[in-house]
């Protein structure tokens, strides 16, 4: 008799609550093939996941997994913003927290698979760099449900928290973590992706640090609604349900 699957419940309640969702749409032309925004026609990146690689190739993310697209003026956005907040809406905090666990339990497997085959064997949140005091509010949200080690990364000695550029020197790892990173797989996950330089810099530390992989997930990728080259990306996924089954490397 097959077991209890133990996020049902959770998977039910997205399927009639997450009509603000929007799947990503597949790399090809006019989607950039790492964070899935626009991108030239005939170019594999939009300009600042170009400027990323072209800046520390080997030191990208392996896997960037964005789950849902995130318009500026809609309600994943605001929950993004609002589930940080002193005394956050629970409601933001739980609809954040079911999509992750559901995400990740439903294409943890694609995951692997997109990385070459060897499972994440640590986890790490993409640190705030605006002074939060504190563990972030992502790391309190999700606590020990990964079933995995947390890295303690932390903000450089000189961080620019308003920089929208990759910096090599933006996070950094304490010795010990260091020496236990070395050859293993890394989760890495952020709440919002607008350029990607915040989740690019952590993954270069991780790297740096010697991690062999780096799996990046993202809760939203960033729409901005008035930006021209966003249209066709919007119109074309508007009137789209959300498809739990989808994610970035497994479309129905």
């Amino acid at each position: 008799m097959p077991g209890r699957d133990p996020v049902a419940p959770l998977r039910a309640w997205l399927a009639e609550h997450a009509q603000y969702l929007r799947n990503p749409l597949p790399a090809g032309a006019g989607i950039c093939m790492t964070c899935r925004g626009p991108a030239g026609s005939s170019f594999l990146r939009c300009i600042p996941c170009d400027k990323h690689f072209r800046a520390a190739p080997d030191s990208m993310a392996d896997v960037v997994a964005p789950i849902s697209y995130a318009h500026a003026h809609e309600q994943h956005m605001h929950d993004l913003r609002t589930y940080k907040w002193r005394t956050p809406p629970e409601i933001s905090r739980s609809r954040l927290l079911s999509l992750l666990v559901v995400f990740l339990a439903d294409h943890g497997r694609c995951l692997v698979e997109a990385a070459g085959g060897t499972a994440p064997s640590a986890a790490a949140v993409v640190p705030s760099t605006k002074g939060r005091p504190g563990l972030h509010p992502l790391r309190t949200l999700i606590g020990d449900r990964l079933g995995l080690p947390w890295l303690p990364l932390a903000p450089g000695a000189r961080p620019d928290g308003q920089s929208r550029t990759f910096q090599r020197d933006r996070f950094g790892l304490n010795d010990r973590a260091r020496e236990w990173v070395e050859g293993r797989t890394v989760l890495l996950i952020d709440d919002t992706w607008t350029t990607g330089s915040r989740i690019q810099s952590a993954s270069h530390t991780l790297k740096a640090a010697g991690a062999a992989k780096v799996v990046a997930v993202v809760l939203g990728r960033r729409v901005n609604p008035v930006w021209d080259e966003w249209r066709p990306i919007l119109q074309k996924v508007r009137d789209e349900p959300f498809r739990m089954d989808d994610c970035p490397f497994h479309i129905r």
